[in-house]
């Protein structure tokens, strides 16, 4: 978070874009747990197996 503080400060001062900013970190945390899919369902009702495994 010290990055993100220390980026957002230098936007402040320079005007140049925030690279990422806190309000992303936020969302990207809070989105994480949300976010992840296992494949195997959609694969058993479509009759697909991976072959690699």
């Amino acid at each position: 978070m010290r990055i993100i503080a220390a980026d957002e400060l230098l936007h402040r001062i320079t005007g140049k874009p925030v690279l990422i900013s806190n309000a992303t970190i936020k969302l990207m945390a809070g989105e994480r747990d949300r976010t992840h899919f296992s494949h195997d369902k959609s694969a058993r009702e479509l009759g697909c197996y991976s072959t690699s495994r």
